[in-house]
Formats: C-alpha cells, sequence, structure tokens
C-alpha cells in the first residue's frame, strides 16, 4: 500500500472498536478507550484506515470523516492528478509552437505555471488550464504583437498569466541563409583572421594555399608560418586584398604573431 498521508487523533467515548472483533463476530466488541491516540492512513488509492497507537486496525462508528462519507457516495472516486511544470526547449529551425499553463485552483495563492501538452490533455478537476500559440522567429515587432496577442487572449482563461510571461521569450534573430561561396568566403576570413604561426607544416601550407602562395617556413622558434620564406608571406600581408577560389578578401587587419 503506498502511503499518500497520515493524520492523527484523540478517540472520543466509542468512537472506534477493534477491526478483530467485529470480523470475528465475538459478542463483545472493545472499544479503543476514550482519550487514546489514533491515526488515520490515507492510501493512494483513496482507501481510509484507522489504526491505534500499537497499529491494530480500528472501525470507525461515530463521527464518521466527511472524506468517508464523500467516498460513500462516489465510490469510483480516484486520486487527483497533480501536474508539475514543464521547462519547453525548442529545436533551432522551429517557428511557431503551442504552450499550455495551468492553476491550481484550491490554492488562492498559487501560481501559474507551464505544464507538457500530455499533462495539459490529461483529465484534472483542480485546475484551470489555457493554450496559446507563440512565435519564436521572424520579425521582431511582429513577434512582440503576436505574442502579446497570445497572453491577452490567454489572461481571459487564467487571469495573471500577463503578469507571468515575456512576449519575446525563447526569441531568436532569423539568420540569412548563406550561399555555398559565401559560406567558403566566411571560413576563408576567419582561417585568415587567425594567428599563422602553427605547429606543423601542414598547418602552414593550408594558409598558404588560402593566401594564394605556396611553401611553408619555419621560424626560429620551431612553429611554421605560410610562404616559402618569411618575405613572402609578408609580400602577401601588404597586398589590399588575397585573391582565393572563392573571391578577394580584405587582408586589412589580418596579422600573425610577428605583428606583420
Amino acid at each position: 500500500m503506498k502511503i499518500e498521508r497520515i493524520e492523527h487523533g484523540v478517540a472520543k467515548k466509542w468512537e472506534f472498536i477493534y477491526y478483530d472483533d467485529y470480523m470475528n463476530k465475538d459478542k463483545y466488541k472493545y472499544p479503543l478507550r476514550e482519550g487514546k491516540s489514533y491515526s488515520i492512513v490515507y492510501a493512494y488509492d483513496k482507501s481510509e484506515i484507522y489504526v491505534d497507537s500499537k497499529k491494530r486496525h480500528l472501525i470507525r462508528i461515530k463521527n464518521i470523516t466527511s472524506y468517508a462519507k464523500y467516498k460513500k457516495i462516489a465510490p469510483k472516486l480516484k486520486r487527483e492528478l497533480y501536474l508539475k511544470t514543464y521547462y519547453p526547449s525548442f529545436h533551432v529551425n522551429t517557428k511557431r509552437v503551442i504552450r499550455y499553463f495551468a492553476k491550481y485552483l484550491l490554492e488562492p495563492t498559487s501560481t501559474i505555471f507551464e505544464v507538457s501538452d500530455i499533462a495539459f490533455n490529461k483529465d484534472t478537476d483542480f485546475y484551470s488550464k489555457v493554450s496559446l500559440k507563440w512565435r519564436l522567429s521572424g520579425d521582431k515587432q511582429e513577434v512582440l504583437n503576436f505574442n502579446r496577442d497570445s497572453i491577452r487572449r490567454a489572461n481571459k482563461v487564467v487571469p495573471g498569466i500577463d503578469k507571468i510571461l515575456d512576449p519575446l521569450e525563447f526569441y531568436r534573430e532569423e539568420q540569412e541563409e548563406l550561399t555555398p561561396q559565401e559560406i567558403t568566403m566566411e571560413r576563408l576570413e576567419k582561417l585568415l583572421h587567425n594567428q599563422h604561426s602553427y605547429t606543423t607544416r601542414q598547418s602552414a601550407l593550408n594558409v598558404a594555399n588560402a593566401l594564394s602562395i605556396s611553401g611553408a617556413h619555419q621560424m626560429p622558434d620551431g612553429t611554421w608560418m605560410p610562404g616559402s620564406s618569411h618575405q613572402t608571406y609578408i609580400d602577401a600581408m601588404q597586398q589590399d586584398t588575397v585573391t582565393t577560389p572563392a573571391g578577394n578578401i580584405s587582408t586589412q587587419n589580418i596579422t600573425g604573431r610577428t605583428g606583420y
């Protein structure tokens, strides 16, 4: 038996008798003495069990609880579901989603929180719930207006949701799609603006090819730089642009560890 909670009390006169006496149909029924302590064990299956301080089973014959009365008229009573907070995450390409929120009605001070779509669609009696459409990307002002409108409508169903939601929450700027040539140029620019001093000859050769010069040379400290000689490298760096298969790249601010 999985226990949900336990409550304690003090017995009144002839409020409880012992379960074993009742089940054995003993002509003598022994009550739990007045003033003795007892416990009520509430299980997750909605059963209500009474025991004395020694865990002996009791039957309540007076002062029946409201819970027991309710269970009697609602035999199919089932345990209320408690919804949990959900923290959403979205794929980088997702532009629109539906978000779900809930508020527990039996606690006036309870907060509004986000739930999953599965939790939102569960049959719950004591929650106020609302779903709303949400934009994640696009023109910033359009996204702002769209999400504000969604919040305004949701606030009519669950008042106060406008106090917890930022209309630009999860917003991200849309990135322009680059052509293959633009991608190559971007990579080359990053490569050429890096330090041009490497621990291996091959790395220096790779940059030399990007600079449209040949060879690689070793510096006194043992590192490698592009160009068959250091002068070749300096000459390349003194040009306004570097011609590459993807196009011309400005040499402005392209410097190596040597300061050239």
